[in-house]
């Protein structure tokens, strides 16, 4: 008998009325086994008669509810990250500084989701109404990763056999040696970068749809710093309770910046810790990205030149 191997697609599209199936049709470089989870309301209630027990439970399949982690990483080209940006909460704005591009800033209240099929050899399944929180993690001289968790409401599944023509191949951006990484302008030296946005998703129910949207953030920066001979470990500012101000900067095989990860202002969330990476120590250093004005917790840039 034939098997149903563990091969998932993906394929995202923004929808034109919020919780409103729309057919997907942006490909997502799915980087990970997608598991669909799927929950159905089950309640219980008693039942005391004599031959049926003393529970009685029914599934409401009005109310099923999706997660799943979307895996892939940063490329040189925007065109896979707006929808997932956008159900984020992400608002998007043209610069032309430091470089021509796209700004995309956390938004408390958009109203921005998504319809995502999940692709099976021979099957799919449809969620509407989705969001979802953004992670990126890197160590360096290896890509950088970026993991979308979405939930969305369960809308459909269809048995049948899916394709999927995936997007010509494109260039990763890794976190060189070269990338430029400040704390309140001082160069670090970074072993690895990993950032939360930490987005709660709440889910509620309405009449005639289950709408889910970011309840709040709270988005937090760890960074792992190889210390220096000599050099000044930062001590000093965590004693002090400084606010810093974080930029990463992103480039590609080129030598060109094409992304950057900025927060205004930084204030240390946990105590620092020395590790040892390969021999070498390393310092562990976790913050919380505080904003200065409105939500300008912190920002994502894209260069397109």
């Amino acid at each position: 008998m034939a098997r149903v191997l563990s091969k998932v697609g993906i394929r995202i599209t923004k929808e034109t009325v919020p919780g409103t199936y729309v057919t997907p049709t942006v490909v997502v470089k799915n980087e990970g086994i997608v598991i669909p989870q799927i929950e159905f309301d089950n309640p219980e209630t008693p039942n005391f008669g004599f031959l049926s027990g003393t529970k009685d439970s029914i599934t409401i399949a009005d109310w099923g509810r999706g997660t799943f982690d979307i895996e892939t990483s940063l490329t040189k080209t925007l065109a896979q990250f707006e929808t997932l940006f956008a159900i984020c909460n992400l608002k998007k704005a043209a610069i032309t500084t430091p470089a021509a591009g796209f700004k995309f800033t956390p938004t408390t209240n958009m109203t921005d989701t998504a319809s995502i099929d999940v692709l099976l050899p021979d099957r799919k399944f449809a969620f509407k109404g989705a969001k979802a929180n953004l992670k990126l993690t890197a160590n360096v001289g290896e890509i950088i990763k970026a993991t979308f968790s979405a939930s969305g409401s369960f809308d459909a599944q269809a048995i049948a056999n899916q394709t999927l023509t995936m997007p010509s191949a494109e260039e990763f951006i890794v976190l060189h040696r070269a990338t430029v990484t400040t704390l309140d302008g001082t160069a670090l030296n970074v072993q690895s970068i990993e950032f939360d946005m930490g987005s709660t998703i709440s889910y509620e129910k309405f009449t005639n749809i289950g709408e889910y949207h970011l309840a709040d953030f709270d988005p937090k920066i760890t960074l792992k710093v190889r210390l220096e001979a000599g050099a000044e470990d930062g001590f000093a500012k965590f004693q002090a309770g400084e606010a810093l101000s974080f930029v990463a900067t992103f480039i590609d095989g080129g030598g060109d910046d094409r992304w950057a990860l900025k927060c205004p202002k930084l204030k240390l969330s946990s105590s620092p810790s020395y590790e040892d990476a390969e021999g070498i120590f390393v310092l562990s250093r976790e913050f919380a990205a505080r904003a200065t004005s409105g939500d300008d917790n912190f920002s994502l840039e894209h260069y397109t030149v």
